[in-house]
């Protein structure tokens, strides 16, 4: 299951669950961070080691508190924050991990936005090794 904390990624999340209950499968929460880097970091002696390491420890964090408030069975869920580019990433863990499913949400960009910053769902759906359940992002 791939969590990004955006409202599709929690839709996403409960159909994730759903199937899981309903299945008795283990669900793992994936979230995926690019490094980066600020120059006030960089100013303050931090390498960029320490600087991805406390910005994962903080993602890691707010995944398991999303898995505590939403998971209902915790013994068959991990959680886990991957670093580099969301779709290698989501692919990579789920063939790992021999993921029978991969749940992803998606938010449904259009135009230009879908064209300059891509979809990745998208990438997910075209390169995983398992079948793919997308989810939209549900109407406000």
């Amino acid at each position: 299951m791939a969590v990004d904390f955006s409202d599709s990624s929690k839709a996403a999340l409960e159909y994730a669950l759903s199937i899981s209950d309903q299945f008795e499968a283990t669900v793992t929460l994936v979230h995926a961070i690019e490094p980066y880097l600020y120059q006030d970091d960089l100013a303050l002696g931090t390498t960029l080691e320490e600087i991805n390491a406390r910005w994962s420890r903080k993602q890691k964090e707010k995944l398991e508190i999303l898995c505590q408030s939403t998971v209902r069975n915790p013994i068959l869920s991990t959680v886990l924050v991957v670093t580099g580019v969301a779709w290698t990433q989501i692919v990579e863990t789920a063939k790992t991990r021999h993921a029978d499913l991969i749940v992803i949400g998606t938010r449904g960009l259009t135009g230009l936005k879908h064209v300059l910053m891509g979809s990745t769902a998208e990438r997910v759906v075209r390169h995983a090794h398992c079948p793919v359940l997308v989810v939209h992002a549900p109407e406000k």
